[in-house]
């Protein structure tokens, strides 16, 4: 008996802004991405979302799914892509319904379209392309950030006037105790995510989260002197809760 190998299909899901319901429409925090229901057969798995927007911002992410990953291409200006992953055929999705809410995005009033790939692992030689138009942005439902690792990607690294004066400007107001999302609101979203360690050499274990949020690095590579760091970095504990504010390469004569 020939054996047949799965094939992999590209449904295409064309979102544009007339699809989008939002309960606050000029809303500044994130919106969870609920899904249309995307028919498959039986023996059909959904393995991987691919998202590309050029006027969104990715800022969340909530339960996602067991064994997936996600990587996340977000330059300073062009298109952000968003790529999720299943690990294992096993922990392939059976219904698109699966990632309702976990993915949260900035809403940009005037943004036009997202652009959303799902690749269908199925074992008969067919191609089908569906086109998805009642997509339905709701208020996000998490208050946490993602749990993925961001970094900057391209150097050198400058915000803008307009993103410097922010954080100079802002930065101080940050208390502990707050949330994300109140810190989201001085600051913006970070540019960078990282996971905080305990100080120690040996398997250290994670006790928090930090956001960098960045208004000049020359490289990645090379001494202090070298990157010529100007940025704010806010710490997180593993609840999510602001415990420290710290900043260098600038003061606040230089606004």
């Amino acid at each position: 008996m020939k054996r047949l190998s799965p094939l992999f299909l590209i449904v295409l899901l064309f979102i544009g802004k007339d699809a989008f319901a939002t309960d606050q429409a000029e809303s500044a925090l994130a919106q969870g991405i609920y899904f249309s229901s995307l028919p498959l057969k039986n023996y059909e798995r959904i393995s991987r979302i691919q998202i590309e927007t050029s006027c969104y911002h990715f800022s969340d992410f909530h339960k996602i799914p067991e064994d997936w990953s996600i990587k996340l291409d977000r330059p300073i200006s062009g298109v952000e892509k968003l790529d999720m992953t299943a690990g294992h055929g096993s922990s392939q999705l059976l219904s698109i319904r699966e990632l309702d809410g976990v993915i949260g995005i900035t809403v940009n009033d005037n943004c036009l379209t997202l652009n959303i790939v799902a690749t269908v692992v199925t074992e008969v030689l067919d191609e089908k392309r569906i086109r998805i138009n009642d997509i339905t942005l709701k208020p996000f439902m998490s208050n946490t950030p993602p749990m993925l690792e961001r970094l900057i990607s391209a150097y050198p690294f400058y915000a803008s006037k307009q993103r410097a004066d922010q954080i100079k400007g802002n930065y101080k107001k940050i208390q502990i105790g707050m949330t994300p999302q109140q810190v989201k609101q001085l600051l913006g979203e970070p540019d960078e995510i990282r996971p905080l360690y305990e100080p120690k050499l040996y398997k250290p274990k994670q006790i928090g989260y930090t956001h960098w949020y960045l208004i000049q690095r020359k490289t990645d590579e090379g001494s202090r002197n070298d990157k010529d760091e100007k940025l704010v970095r806010v710490f997180y504990d593993l609840n999510w809760i602001v415990t420290r504010v710290d900043h260098w390469g600038f003061d606040e004569q230089q606004r």
